[in-house]
């Protein structure tokens, strides 16, 4: 079996990592087509977009928005998410079809950063978690993520996510969840491809996200509230206890930039900065 994939990538002034990721899509997928929702780029990522014969469409509203768009712009049974800064490994679709049956949903290949210690820590975490069957599923409430990522089309088609920036993932993996089928974490790896200044900027906007899960009504604000705090508690105790465990300054700084992300995230959800 092959799969017939339509495959969307949001994308806003992508041109430094776009080439990367179609070229590894085209090798690894082989498309039907591949749908780019694009922020009205004006650093040359629509002209890459076009030498690779992509569908190009517009959004400027949000990341929900624009995912929103791709969906209803495919039309093929299984639809694959991928982000402008993610490399799929070649041999990608053949990898995820053997971890697909009657009671999948959607299946997630869990893009591993690039930096260390960043990789190492999270290779070793999914391992513990994906065991020897090669993987395991989110449960109802937990999120799930949409970098690289395989769905049914028609089990999310009638999602309205335009007012989330982030976390949009968490009400795509709800809503496949609520269809009674499994959102599958398997092991197959992707690259993520981001620098160092990322941290902070990639922790505020996930925090953020978090908080408009309350003010949107999807998540009680108690929740939000109490979510957030504890991700404070967290990367606070973090940076000290890594620090001494481990014996290396780095630890503190890696932990100290997350944790103003974090005291940071806020102001995302009263301003009218656009998610980058």
């Amino acid at each position: 079996m092959t799969l017939r994939v339509d495959v969307i990538v949001p994308t806003w002034n992508s041109a430094k990592r776009l080439e990367n990721t179609l070229e590894a899509i085209k090798r690894g997928v082989r498309p039907a087509r591949i749908i780019l929702v694009d922020r009205d780029s004006e650093d040359g990522t629509r002209e890459i977009a076009q030498a690779h014969g992509c569908t190009i469409i517009s959004d400027t509203v949000s990341l929900g928005s624009a995912r929103t768009k791709g969906i209803r712009a495919s039309d093929t049974e299984w639809i694959l998410f991928i982000d402008d800064d993610i490399t799929i490994p070649s041999n990608y679709i053949e990898s995820m079809e053997k971890y697909i049956d009657e009671g999948v949903g959607a299946l997630w290949s869990p893009c591993v950063s690039t930096l260390e210690p960043l990789r190492s820590m999270n290779i070793a975490d999914l391992e513990r978690k994906l065991g020897e069957r090669g993987y395991f599923t989110i449960k109802p409430g937990e999120r799930g993520f949409t970098n690289s990522t395989l769905i049914r089309r028609e089990l999310i088609m009638d999602l309205d996510i335009s007012d989330m920036n982030t976390w949009e993932d968490w009400a795509l993996a709800q809503k496949v969840m609520e269809s009674g089928l499994e959102w599958r974490v398997v092991r197959v790896y992707s690259d993520h491809n981001h620098e160092d200044t990322d941290y902070f900027y990639k922790t505020s906007w996930n925090m953020a996200g978090i908080l408009n899960l309350g003010r949107t009504g999807r998540k009680t604000i108690r929740w939000a509230l109490s979510s957030y705090a504890q991700h404070l508690r967290m990367y606070a105790r973090k940076s000290f206890v890594e620090t001494v465990k481990k014996g290396d300054v780095h630890w503190f700084y890696f932990y100290l930039v997350i944790l103003l992300g974090v005291l940071y995230a806020p102001r995302h959800l009263v301003g009218t900065q656009k998610r980058r």
